[in-house]
């Protein structure tokens, strides 16, 4: 980092010129930073999601009134409940449409009305092993209710001691498990990875709690 010696010309100075950042500091030195980008990989799951996003906005721009009040209702109860961080309606049925769109498709249109009950999840019990440094199987003890996906994350760790944050999990896939097919792959990069799983409801797009199986590599 540089520092630029206040002046007639350097003392105004803030903000972004180029590849650099002027940042007045409160003794009137201005520090000059790099200009760092935010990391935008716009990978292909980024994309996707995105889209389920712009689905789910676009339904939820066509609810009637009465619709629109039955998510008011829901989303004030859920955010008092501690279940939901913001307790706009249109938050509330994206968060579900959303996903509702993600595990279905596109074709499938969001429910327009909200949960009439809690989502309970499913009593599958998953344990995950690596069959390579790029291969992590997820094997299931039954099959999944119906109505019900298994949703499985992984969350690359920069050694196997780090403790993993449940924002940093990123979706592998979806799949319901069926009797005779108990066993799931997925690949990944080779790293340490903290694995987990959740439970998502076909009808409604709710999701259960994060369930973290694992670290390994």
């Amino acid at each position: 980092m540089a520092r630029a010696t206040p002046s007639v010309i350097t003392g105004g100075l803030r903000g972004k010129a180029g590849s650099v950042v002027f940042v007045r500091q409160p003794n009137g030195a201005v520090n000059v930073r790099p200009r760092i980008s935010p990391a935008n990989p716009n990978t292909s799951a980024q994309q996707a999601w995105r889209a389920c996003v712009a689905a789910a906005g676009h339904a939820f721009s066509q609810i009637s009134h009465s619709e629109y009040q039955a998510w008011q209702t829901y989303a004030q109860d859920q955010f008092a409940f501690g279940n939901l961080t913001n307790p706009k309606p249109s938050a509330a049925f994206t968060a579900l449409a959303a996903k509702f769109i993600q595990v279905n498709g596109p074709l499938e249109s969001p429910p327009l009305l909200p949960p009439s009950s809690a989502f309970q999840g499913d009593i599958v019990r998953v344990e995950a092993e690596f069959l390579s440094p790029t291969i992590v199987r997820f094997t299931g003890d039954r099959a999944n209710q119906p109505g019900v996906v298994t949703e499985f994350l992984a969350c690359k760790l920069r050694s196997r001691h780090e403790r993993p944050r449940p924002r940093d999990f990123r979706i592998l896939g979806h799949a319901a498990y069926e009797v005779g097919n108990l066993s799931i792959d997925f690949p990944v990069v080779a790293g340490h990875y903290a694995l987990a799983i959740r439970f998502v409801s076909l009808e409604t797009g709710q999701v259960s709690g994060l369930s973290v199986i694992n670290s390994s590599d």
